[in-house]
């Protein structure tokens, strides 16, 4: 932040205090217009009122001068939230080319496997890219953090991405047979797919791929609970910032 920006420096510090101008200028022995023109720009302080106002806030004079530092923790949350915000737009937008294709393709070839794909893979994607986003931004606006890392908080962040995990893995024969059926419609024949149509695999596979095609908007809940338990875990520590600190 550049020096020109001192007067909302000022202000921001002030504000963050919790201190009016009136009370802020009793501090520092002004008038609360002199404050105002600090703030507003029209006038600078000079060197040594810079150190009053600095010592008044319980800052560092380069905090008042450039600005409090980000610390390194909000730095890595607003990374993390762009690389999240890019990687739900890409697949929000790959659903939203391919979902109309597929259901044309449907009504008119009346052969729905491309969107049951969609429906069963992308749909939970963005549901779970939408919740964990939602609550990463909602922590950068309200200043809200992940629970802090305790063994249950670390079993429990591993157990929902094994429970995913799981999901993943028991819908890919689902997958593999859907794409291979497909590939047998459109002339590739494939060398005869057959549905893995185990007991105990339907048992399991049924009620997820009910959910996956009804209620994709169940895996939104899932996504925001990872960003309480703290995924991704960066392996680094807060460091304070040095900005604002005397």
């Amino acid at each position: 932040m550049a020096v020109r920006d001192i007067g909302k420096n000022i202000r921001d510090l002030r504000e963050r205090k919790g201190l009016t101008q009136e009370a802020f200028a009793e501090q520092l022995f002004v008038t609360r217009q002199t404050v105002s023109n600090y703030e507003t720009g029209r006038t600078r302080p000079d060197i040594e009122m810079l150190m009053k106002i600095a010592a008044a806030l319980e800052v560092r004079v380069d905090a008042v001068l450039y600005g409090p530092k980000v610390p390194q923790s909000r730095r890595a949350a607003r990374r993390r939230m762009a690389a999240g915000g890019c990687l739900l737009a890409l697949t929000a937008g790959a659903v939203a080319v391919l979902h109309p294709l597929a259901r044309a393709f449907a009504a008119a070839r009346y052969v729905t496997v491309p969107n049951d794909l969609l429906s069963v893979l992308l749909d939970p994607a963005i549901a779970l890219l939408l919740g964990w986003c939602a609550l990463q931004a909602a922590g950068l606006l309200l200043g809200a953090r992940p629970l802090k890392e305790r063994p249950w908080v670390k079993n429990a962040r591993i157990g929902l991405l094994a429970l995913l995990a799981a999901c993943a893995a028991l819908v890919c024969p689902y997958v593999v047979w859907a794409l291979g059926t497909l590939f047998d419609w459109a002339g590739t024949p494939g060398g005869g797919w057959t549905f893995p149509a185990g007991a105990f695999y339907l048992a399991l596979l049924t009620p997820l791929l009910r959910l996956n095609f009804s209620c994709p908007a169940v895996y939104a809940l899932f996504g925001a609970a990872l960003w309480g338990l703290g995924f991704p875990r960066t392996g680094g520590t807060e460091k304070p910032s040095g900005g604002d600190v005397k």
